[in-house]
């Protein structure tokens, strides 16, 4: 079951809601290709014998936009962590922010006004 986080800035109120974790469908490996266009990944997930899949949230380094990211655990000899996702300005995410303790004490700067924004979990997804 995945959790539903909702961050909001303090300063000027702008809030987004993401929906992180797993749900029920996230196991199905047919259903977790389909959010992955790299090839790279795919062939990843295709070859891999024991992985994870989950969601997570990814800032734009460019336009500091966030995003909820696809990320895909492959457990070979060490654990790989591979994400697969494009911003609505065009770049690349890179940046995926740990998700330990459910994003308990994140703080970010908010991308309309770079007050800060605080993350609190708003309920349960599947």
């Amino acid at each position: 079951m995945g959790y539903i986080l909702t961050v909001r800035c303090e300063d000027c109120g702008n809030a987004e809601e993401f929906y992180i974790g797993q749900g029920m469908k996230d196991w199905d490996k047919n259903v977790v290709l389909t959010n992955f266009t790299d090839n790279r990944v795919r062939k990843a997930l295709d070859k891999a014998e024991s992985w994870s899949f989950r969601w997570k949230i990814g800032v734009c380094d460019d336009c500091k936009k966030f995003l909820r990211v696809p990320v895909l655990d492959i457990f070979d000899k060490e654990k790989k962590e591979l994400t697969d996702a494009t911003c609505q300005c065009g770049r690349q995410i890179t940046s995926v922010l740990d998700d330990s303790d459910e994003y308990k004490n994140l703080q970010l700067a908010c991308p309309k006004c770079g007050g800060v924004m605080k993350a609190h979990t708003t309920g349960f997804w599947d």
